[in-house]
């Protein structure tokens, strides 16, 4: 959980105002209680937080309805954030959202921007694709991207089943464990930095 009292604020009130647009909107399933989506998906983002101290520019790959990126973001005013995903009816009401908590570190996008994604130095995303597919797009779509990346992940069994596919002699890998209240839950941040 976030130690600073003005970062839990901020991951409230932007849990209250993504709580509202999803239900005109799906940015989350719809099927998951209140306390479930701030434990399991807003609290989840925000435990990261400590490993994106060094970041200035980050580029959340996927955001869906603004996890991580928009959490990150409520907590670290001074950082900036590039908050892409594929579908523009999200990235609208994710616009509304960081509008309406004036959150104008994040600019929201649905069409990737290489050109702008490139001066990002961090790359994050949460539950969209292998490690080893997001390496790829990273090697395609951005290829002077020189930064880290810090993939969101859950269980260590399939995080090793992931990187089995990755060649690792391109690149350097920490696992970090993500500390959960009461070790409620299994997660883990996964640092790439590439050769």
């Amino acid at each position: 959980m976030p130690e600073e009292p003005e970062a839990f604020n901020a991951i409230y009130k932007l849990f209250q105002e993504l709580w509202r647009s999803n239900q005109k909107v799906n940015l989350f399933s719809r099927k998951l209680d209140e306390k479930t989506v701030f434990i399991d998906h807003i609290i989840d983002c925000a435990l990261a937080l400590p490993f994106f101290e060094t970041s200035q520019i980050v580029l959340d790959f996927g955001c869906g309805g603004g996890l991580p990126g928009a959490v990150l973001a409520s907590c670290r005013p001074l950082k900036h954030f590039y908050l892409f995903d594929k579908s523009p009816k999200k990235i609208h009401y994710l616009k509304q959202v960081c509008d309406s908590l004036d959150l104008e570190n994040c600019v929201c996008f649905s069409e990737a921007d290489a050109e702008r994604f490139e001066e990002a130095d961090t790359l994050t995303s949460r539950a969209v694709a292998s490690t080893a597919k997001i390496m790829a797009w990273t090697k395609q779509a951005l290829p002077n991207f020189s930064g880290k990346l810090l993939l969101y992940k859950a269980r260590l069994e399939s995080i090793e089943q992931e990187l089995s596919e990755v060649d690792k002699s391109t690149c350097e890998i920490v696992l970090h464990a993500l500390k959960y209240p009461e070790n409620l839950k299994e997660r883990h941040l996964l640092e790439i930095t590439p050769h």
